[in-house]
């Protein structure tokens, strides 16, 4: 069983961010990425930019921002949750609505055989 809290400095972070995918460490931390996206900002870890991942992939060696020191000693412990994943559950009562639409640019063709 996973604990139910991950505890890091944030320069381990840091080295985290950079060395994997945010997508990957999420799933390893047990939190979405827009969520370790937002624990990054909050304690300022500078994040790879778009396209990082594929440079490496193809053989480059994308610079790397260096980890800025901090005003406020308090953002150097990291404490990450694990949340489950909360499932969209249709009602029993509620039956699926399905419409079709004809817009005036669809066309509709009859023919009729004689």
């Amino acid at each position: 069983m996973l604990p139910a809290a991950i505890e890091l400095t944030r320069a381990e972070l840091y080295e985290k961010v950079w060395t994997a995918p945010l997508r990957t460490l999420a799933k390893e931390f047990g939190i979405s990425d827009v969520g370790l996206v937002k624990v990054c900002h909050r304690h300022e870890i500078p994040l790879p930019g778009q396209g990082h991942w594929t440079r490496i992939q193809f053989g480059q060696t994308p610079e790397r921002v260096e980890l800025p020191s901090l005003q406020n000693p308090r953002l150097e412990k990291i404490t990450i949750h694990r949340c489950e994943p909360r499932l969209r559950e249709r009602p029993a009562n509620v039956e699926p609505v399905v419409t079709s639409k004809i817009h005036s640019c669809d066309r509709i063709v009859t023919h009729v055989a004689e």
